[in-house]
This record gives structure tokens, sequence and C-alpha cells, in this order.
């Protein structure tokens, strides 16, 4: 029994990691259905999914963001995109958490994929 609930974990993890590149994928097809090759991949420090400099938007992409330490390493590398580039707001793009983070220099917003595609789109 207890192979089984560690095989179980190994695929809830395995999965998890799946729905992540999906979600990602899915915003990527669309923002590049909208903005055609202005969109970009950003990486100093930290990395961020998505910048499009024509329109001074950053987008972080996570299935979820219940994990502190995934929600640590998304807020971070949005901080580090709108620090470097000047920008006053950025993105998280979940499955199904939606709020607005308390933050003295910068707007980060976490709204859901399917709210995002149906307000932008």
């Amino acid at each position: 029994m207890g192979y089984s609930a560690r095989k179980f974990r190994f695929l809830g993890l395995f999965l998890f990691d799946s729905l992540d590149r999906l979600l990602e994928n899915l915003v990527f097809i669309e923002l590049k259905r909208r903005y055609d090759d202005d969109l970009f991949y950003y990486r100093e420090k930290y990395e961020i999914d998505f910048y499009l400099p024509q329109t001074a938007q950053a987008f972080q992409v996570s299935y979820s963001l219940s994990e502190p330490e995934t929600m640590k390493r998304e807020i971070t590398g949005l901080r580090s995109v709108l620090s470097a580039r000047n920008l006053k707001e950025g993105t998280i793009l979940t499955y199904d958490e939606e709020t607005e983070l308390p933050d003295d220099q910068y707007r980060i917003r976490i709204i859901t994929v399917w709210k995002w595609l149906l307000k932008e789109g």
C-alpha cells in the first residue's frame, strides 16, 4: 500500500507539471494570435513567461499558486521584469485563483485564464 501511495503522489506531481505546461501553451497561443511576433520570454536574474514590450504587459502563468514556493517564484519573476522595464502592473494567470496582491510599488493581479481569455479576447 505504501508503494501505491508514493506512485500516486509522483503521478500527481507529474500531472501537475503537465497542467502548468498546458496552461502556459494556451496563453502562448492566444498571445501569439493577438500580438503575432511581438511576444517575448524575459530572463535576467529571474524569468518571466511572457513580455510584450509594445503594450507594456508582463505575464506569469501557473496552474496554481497554492504552494508558497510557487507563489514566491512567480511574484519574484514578475517584480523583476516590472522593475527592469519600468512597468507599473503585471498579471499572473492561473487555473482557478483570483486576487490582487497588496504591493506598494506595483499592481499585481492574479486572474483565471478563462476570465482573461473572455475579457481580453
